[in-house]
């Protein structure tokens, strides 16, 4: 895992060395490749490259970037992991080339060399993104793995095309950065960026299973080498109970250690049931909170024992999670709402000390379907909206916030008028009339999680947050075939959604061990902004002009002072957008 950077002078201009912003733009990244920093520079074609090291295959000289193909032909800057690079090298042997095969990154280049870059594409197993610099066409390919696991964006003008992994990387190529209104809009109401959109106007990211090609007299070549929805809807019913264990066995691979997030629930002990048969004794983190009501931890306990993995606590409480926000707004580079990202970030930061790999249960809602809103969502947007009454009156006799939060998201999706529109309820953080079109489709709550929740939230969270610890999180029911089937064999089977995971667990587990309801960690917003946090929400939000936006984040913080919980998480998005204006400098007036 790493940092990817450069620039490309357009059209002859004589611009500012490519060499020198891309230095700058590299040691912006350096969170994510604390192990190493390099670039790479051809002055005559007007490109650079620069690259930030996590080395984690190919520790050594061979998996340094950036990386020249062995005929000289192409450059490579490269961000993620090629899981079936072995696989690759024997597909290489057969054909008579005789490839290094300790670094997937040269495994990489190398098959890019040999089939050219569309034909190895369709060959990848992995999360990555990557430049890719052909000096026989001078062309500057930029590349996204299939789903959006790992993020790239770029910015582009008359003179020269700058990207980075992140928008921290490309900040040093950008000249006076304003908010864009269409990001904003979409940052308000999905407290996310859905691709290509971001925060900043002018920049874009590459979509997932996208690729913009850059030649240097100005021409753009976009197109998508991976099309989702396409792929979702012809795939094959695999049998995922072999499927998952090789994909995991295949996540398993690395020349450091690896470790585990295991929360308890039938994802992560899924996956830590499968790592463990492999691996024994792999260290396991789960975060312990203060609230019995809301610490899964004994779970996860009981789970890592039976298993004989190395358990680990990181207790945590208010305080902890309220001490956590400058380090979790350092780790975002765009506003970002999802509140799951504090404890994801405490995991992180426990986890780095010991491994540089943890496997995650990230993935599998979404891939077999287990969120309620698959079940429920599309039942309740044809319900006649007049009713909506009903769960706002019941939620106020709910016994958890939790319960209260659903109840809340179901009378808001009964009053919305359509799918779309009820989904977006359900992330709702502040409702805007205009929200940009993003390219969703209509027909389905799990093809929506698919498209946007899981590449624009769930990666994002995972990514950023354990990339600023310089962590690699692989999750393996996130791989695209995993995905493609999982959705495929959607209402094929009866009973538990995921019984799939629940069996392969069984066969290292005490059924009951997997017989809970599902939980996950709930952040508790409201107590935060009412407590620890209550002067950070404050100043944050003298940066927000609201009434220009037409938001009544007055209601909503008087609402919250009464103890409304519905109010907390629109004011908890408004103060990571402060906070992100904060640390940029960027006025959002």
């Amino acid at each position: 895992m790493c940092g990817i950077a450069g620039t490309l002078r357009l059209g002859g201009h004589a611009a500012v060395s490519p060499s020198r912003i891309t230095a700058g733009m590299t040691e912006a990244l350096a969170a994510r490749g604390p192990d190493g920093e390099a670039l790479w520079s051809d002055p005559e074609a007007g490109i650079a490259l620069g690259h930030r090291r996590l080395a984690i295959v190919g520790t050594g000289a061979e998996g340094a970037q950036p990386l020249e193909s062995r005929d000289g032909r192409y450059v490579i800057a490269f961000n993620g992991m090629i899981y079936n690079y072995r696989g690759l090298v024997a597909e290489l042997a057969a054909r008579g080339d005789d490839v290094d095969g300790r670094s997937d990154t040269a495994v990489l280049v190398e098959t890019i060399a040999a089939f050219g870059l569309e034909a190895a594409l369709p060959r990848l197993h992995g999360m990555f993104s990557f430049a890719l610099w052909d000096r026989r066409a001078a062309r500057l390919t930029l590349v996204r793995d299939r789903f959006g696991q790992k993020p790239l964006c770029f910015h582009g003008d008359d003179r020269r095309v700058a990207f980075a992994s992140t928008l921290d990387g490309l900040a040093p190529a950008l000249t006076r950065p304003r908010v864009s209104p269409a990001g904003l809009r979409a940052y308000l109401a999905l407290g996310c960026l859905p691709d290509p959109l971001s925060i900043v106007a002018g920049v874009e990211k590459v979509p997932p299973g996208g690729l913009v090609a850059f030649r240097a007299d100005g021409s753009v070549d976009r197109r998508q080498w991976y099309d989702r929805e396409a792929a979702l809807a012809g795939a094959d019913a695999t049998d995922l109970s072999t499927l998952i264990p090789d994909v995991a066995a295949e996540h398993l691979v690395a020349d450091v250690p690896v470790g585990l997030f295991l929360s308890g629930g039938i994802d992560s002990t899924a996956i830590a049931a499968l790592a463990a048969r492999s691996q024994p004794g792999l260290p396991a983190y789960t975060l312990a909170f203060d609230r019995p009501e809301l610490d899964e931890s004994a779970a996860a306990g009981a789970v890592a024992r039976a298993l004989g993995l190395d358990h680990r606590l990181i207790r945590s409480g208010l305080a902890d999670l309220a001490a956590a926000l400058p380090r979790l707004v350092a780790a975002h580079d765009e506003p970002f709402a999802d509140e799951a990202s504090l404890p994801t970030l405490l995991l992180a930061e426990a986890a780095q000390s010991d491994v540089k790999v943890v496997l995650t249960g990230d993935g599998g809602d979404e891939a077999l379907g287990g969120y309620t809103r698959h079940r429920h969502l599309d039942r309740l947007a044809g319900l006649p909206r007049g009713l909506a009454f009903l769960p706002r009156m019941a939620r106020r006799f709910a016994g958890s916030p939790r319960r209260r939060r659903h109840l809340e998201k179901a009378a808001d999706a009964m009053a919305a008028p359509g799918l779309r529109a009820a989904y977006v309820a359900q992330f709702g953080y502040w409702h805007t009339p205009d929200l940009p079109a993003v390219g969703w489709p209509e027909d389905g709550v799990r093809l929506l999680d698919l498209l946007h929740y899981l590449p624009h939230d769930g990666f994002t969270k995972i990514d950023r947050t354990t990339m600023a610890s310089g962590l690699e999180a692989r999750p393996p029911l996130a791989d695209h075939r995993v995905l493609t089937a999982g959705y495929a064999a959607r209402g094929s089977h009866s009973g538990h959604p995921k019984q799939v995971l629940i069996d392969l667990a069984a066969r290292s587990l005490d059924p009951a061990l997997l017989d809970r309801p599902k939980t996950g960690f709930t952040v508790p917003v409201a107590d935060l902004l009412r407590g620890p946090l209550s002067v950070e929400l404050a100043e944050a939000l003298k940066a927000i002009p609201w009434e220009g936006w037409g938001l009544d984040a007055g209601g909503r913080r008087t609402a919250l002072g009464r103890g409304d919980d519905a109010a907390a998480r629109p004011l908890w998005a408004l103060m990571m957008l402060g906070k992100w204006s904060e640390k940029t400098g960027i006025a959002l007036g």
